[in-house]
């Protein structure tokens, strides 16, 4: 009984009171030099070349030649004028009845050749 008597004052005055913390982080680290935690997440000290390279300015993007300009917008050019004639042949293709048409004459000539040979047969 002496025991948990001696465990619980422990733990009341130096949890409770704010004693000795329990789960404080070690003062040593694994090599036993003092930690000084002011500076802890801060990580390691850059150099001046490091400093330099941090401050330095990325080079700017140069434009392009007229001449690669002016071939890359012909090049585009192109490109959408064969999109747009694609785009309008199949537009000029569905809107027409020609295909409707032609699946009617073709159907037309099944059937007479289908009656001729019925007439030929008699």
């Amino acid at each position: 009984m002496q025991k948990l008597r001696n465990i619980y004052k422990n733990f009341y005055e130096n949890v409770v009171k704010g004693g000795q913390k329990i789960d404080a982080p070690p003062k040593y680290n694994f090599k036993g030099q003092k930690q000084d935690f002011k500076d802890f997440q801060r990580g390691p000290q850059l150099t001046r070349e490091q400093l330099a390279q941090n401050q330095k300015l990325d080079e700017e993007l140069k434009p392009q030649s007229r001449e690669l300009r002016m071939k890359n917008a012909f090049y585009f050019c192109i490109y959408m004028g064969w999109f747009a004639g694609v785009i309008l042949f199949v537009m000029y293709r569905l809107g027409s009845d020609e295909i409707g048409d032609m699946e009617r004459s073709a159907k037309e000539r099944i059937r007479l050749r289908e009656s001729l040979k019925k007439e030929n047969q008699r």
